[in-house]
């Protein structure tokens, strides 16, 4: 029972958008502004660099929050990974702004800081190599996604493969940013 609540919880977590607040405090509602995405990046571009900082630090620290109560109620740490998961989609799909949210890139870094630092070191280092060579975040970062997929997989480390559904969600809410570098 305390698993299924803990899941239901990182959900629900997830869907808490901080550039929703952000976006109120400030008098706008970002939902409507530039891309309409309610995450960092928007945030940062329609309210500036503090807006930005603010909407990253609420977005991953509640990814970060859900895994470490994961810890705190001592949870297998498979479990932990998808309510990291459920957190992240959550983020991406709020069930109470009909399914518009972020895209998830914050989320995903705070709840990987916690649920296995080193995955995050391979995620950022390897985003960091790729991206001289892409020359845009958005590549550079699915670039990064492959690399911890790899590890995952080849190392054989079962509890993270929820990780891949949320590599896997995050790169389809970039499917516009993917297309337009593409034309």
């Amino acid at each position: 029972m305390i698993i299924l609540f803990y899941l239901l919880s990182s959900y629900l977590i997830g869907s808490i958008m901080a550039a929703w607040f952000i976006g109120k405090w400030y008098g706008v509602s970002l939902a409507n502004l530039n891309s309409g995405n309610l995450g960092a990046r928007n945030a940062g571009r329609t309210l500036g660099k503090l807006a930005f900082l603010y909407t990253f630090i609420g977005d991953a620290a509640k990814a970060a929050v859900t895994a470490r109560i994961g810890h705190i109620l001592v949870l297998d740490e498979f479990v932990i990974a998808c309510g990291v998961c459920l957190c992240i989609l959550g983020h991406l799909f709020p069930v109470w702004l009909h399914f518009k949210g972020g895209k998830g890139v914050a989320a995903l870094i705070g709840g990987v800081a916690v649920l296995n630092p080193m995955l995050l070191m391979i995620l950022a280092t390897s985003t960091a190599i790729a991206l001289p060579f892409f020359k845009n975040l958005t590549r550079g970062m699915i670039f990064g996604f492959v690399a911890c997929s790899l590890v995952i997989l080849t190392f054989h480390i079962p509890v993270y493969t929820p990780l891949l559904l949320s590599f896997l969600l995050i790169t389809y809410k970039h499917r516009k940013n993917l297309r337009e570098r593409v034309s």
